[in-house]
């Protein structure tokens, strides 16, 4: 049940950024998304194949 309620969260909030991307585009205004936000989501995101192709967890952050 919990997954069920957690994958139509998350689909109700990817439906948003959809409808907010498809009227910046019509109306020509700014992104809804900090740059910073998308590198973020990036990096989660290959983060957890990388977790997933090793079977290990891994540590996420800054390391400059």
């Amino acid at each position: 049940c919990f997954w069920a309620l957690a994958t139509a969260a998350s689909q109700g909030a990817l439906s948003a950024a959809v409808k907010a991307f498809i009227e910046c585009v019509r109306t020509g205004s700014g992104s809804p998304l900090e740059i910073q936000e998308i590198i973020t989501a990036s990096e989660i995101t290959f983060g957890i194949l990388e977790s997933i192709r090793t079977n290990s967890s891994i540590t996420l952050g800054d390391s400059r």
